[in-house]
């Protein structure tokens, strides 16, 4: 059976219908979605300690976001184990395009942001998703479409 090669370029809405990724694939796009919050929140913390020379205000605001993304990884499972489903099952039905996940992110952040009374939560789920979402795209290494 001949595997079927990903579109090379990530549609807003759909996607080719394929059978959902295993449990393996879906710990890569964590381990890697929690790298890169960790690396973004260090990035806009240093970011907003230079912006505070110019504005304490706004270099504040950048590093409270900052500190968001770096500490996410303490729950970002919460957020990551619902996802993980909710791609499986779009990614069968061929609806796993960019905006869908970023709107599943973004679903599944407002639902933990309401939960936990944090807002910004809502707004870096969508980041996540896209994250974890774009890391399933990508073909394991070694392995080729052909």
């Amino acid at each position: 059976m001949a595997v079927r090669r990903p579109e090379r370029r990530w549609h807003p809405l759909r996607s080719v219908p394929a059978p959902g990724a295993g449990l393996s694939r879906h710990l890569g796009a964590f381990a890697l979605t929690v790298i890169a919050a960790a690396f973004a929140g260090i990035i806009l913390i240093g970011a907003g300690e230079v912006l505070a020379l110019l504005s304490p205000d706004m270099g504040m605001v950048l590093s409270s976001f900052g500190v968001l993304f770096g500490m996410s990884f303490l729950m970002i499972w919460l957020g990551h184990l619902p996802l993980a489903v909710l791609l499986n099952v779009m990614t069968r039905c061929g609806m796993a395009g960019w905006l869908s996940v970023a709107l599943a992110g973004l679903a599944i952040g407002a639902f933990w942001a309401e939960a936990l009374d944090l807002w910004p939560v809502a707004l870096i789920g969508p980041i996540l998703a896209l994250i974890h979402g774009a890391a399933l795209r990508r073909p394991l290494a070694g392995r080729t479409a052909d």
